[in-house]
C-alpha cells in the first residue's frame, strides 16, 4: 500500500501558482506603459516623446500606437468675384434753370443774356419773370422752343450765340435810333446806329386782330395807365391810330393781343426813359 507523499504535490502546486503569477505580471507589465519611465522592474527603457508609445495588444502581445492623421486643411473659399460699379456718366452740360431757382448759375445766365441784349432787369441771381422773358426773347430769336425756361439746349447756345441782328437792312445800316417790331420772331429791338442794344420780349396782334406792318412815329404818350375799349394800356406809347407799345402783366410766346406790342410792366418802365421811343422816335413794324 503506496503512502501518499505531500510535499510533492505541494511543490507543484507552487510552480503552478508562480507561473500564474509571472504571467499576470507580464501582462500588467505589457499593459501599464505610459510616455516617460514605463512602471516595471527595469524591463522597460524611459520613452522620449518622439519614440512610438506602446500599448497592450488584445492577446497581451505589445503593439505600436500609430500617432493620429495629420488633418487634411480644407481648401480656403475662393474669394467672390467683384461686381464692376455702375458705370457713371459724366457730363459738362449745363443744368436746367427755371422760375424758382437762384444762385451764381442764374446769376451768370442773366449776365449772359444781358452780354447779348438780352434784358432782364439788374442781374441779381434770381430766375423770376423778367429773366424768363429774357430767355423767352432769346428762344425766338433762336428759333427754339418758346418756354422760358433755360433749358440745356438753350444754355449750350447761349454759350456761342451772338448779338440778335435788325430785320431791316436800313435798320442795320442807318445811323440813329429806332425801334423795330419782328412779327415773325415775336421780339421788340431797340436799334443803336444800326446794332441791337435791347431784345426784349413781345407778344403783338393775334391773326383776328394783326398789328399793322409799315414804319411809324410815336404821337402820343401817356406816362401811367390809358384805359379805352379794349383794357387798360400801361404807359402806352401810340405810334398809330389806337395801337401803341405798352406794359401788359402777361407777355405769352405768340401773337395773342388786340393789335398793339405789349412788353412787361418792367420793360416798359425801361423803355419810357430811352430817346429811341420819345415824341417823334420812329418805330418799323416788320413781317407778318
Amino acid at each position: 500500500m503506496r503512502r501518499k507523499v505531500h510535499g510533492a504535490n505541494t511543490t507543484s502546486r507552487s510552480r503552478r501558482a508562480l507561473a500564474l503569477l509571472a504571467g499576470a505580471a507580464v501582462a500588467c507589465l505589457g499593459t501599464v506603459v505610459i510616455t516617460g519611465t514605463a512602471v516595471g522592474v527595469g524591463l522597460l527603457a524611459p520613452a522620449r516623446q518622439s519614440e512610438v508609445r506602446q500599448v497592450s495588444a488584445v492577446d497581451g502581445h505589445v503593439a505600436p500606437e500609430r500617432s493620429p492623421a495629420p488633418a487634411t486643411p480644407l481648401p480656403e473659399p475662393e474669394p467672390e468675384p467683384e461686381m464692376d460699379p455702375e458705370p457713371v456718366e459724366y457730363t459738362d452740360a449745363p443744368m436746367e434753370l427755371g422760375p424758382g431757382d437762384d444762385g451764381a448759375e442764374v446769376l451768370a445766365l442773366q449776365e449772359a443774356l444781358a452780354a447779348l441784349g438780352y434784358w432782364s432787369g439788374v442781374p441779381d441771381g434770381r430766375y423770376g419773370d423778367l429773366t424768363a422773358q429774357a430767355v423767352l426773347a432769346f428762344q425766338k430769336v433762336e428759333g427754339l422752343a418758346r418756354t422760358g425756361i433755360a433749358t440745356t439746349d438753350v444754355r449750350e447756345r447761349l454759350a456761342n450765340a451772338e448779338r440778335p441782328a435788325a430785320v431791316l437792312p436800313e435798320a442795320s445800316a442807318t445811323p440813329g435810333i429806332m425801334v423795330e417790331v419782328d412779327l415773325d420772331r415775336q421780339v421788340l429791338l431797340v436799334v443803336t446806329d444800326g446794332v441791337v442794344e435791347w431784345a426784349i420780349n413781345t407778344s403783338t396782334g393775334a391773326p383776328a386782330t394783326p398789328t399793322p406792318v409799315g414804319s411809324y412815329r410815336i404821337f402820343r404818350d401817356v406816362d401811367g395807365t390809358d384805359g379805352g375799349p379794349l383794357g387798360s394800356l400801361y404807359r402806352p406809347k401810340y405810334f398809330v391810330g389806337g395801337y401803341a407799345i405798352h406794359g401788359y402783366p402777361d407777355v405769352p410766346g405768340e401773337a395773342a393781343s388786340h393789335g398793339c406790342a405789349r412788353v412787361s410792366d418792367a420793360a416798359m418802365d425801361m423803355l419810357w426813359g430811352l430817346p429811341h421811343l420819345a415824341i417823334g422816335g420812329t418805330v418799323v413794324v416788320v413781317g407778318g
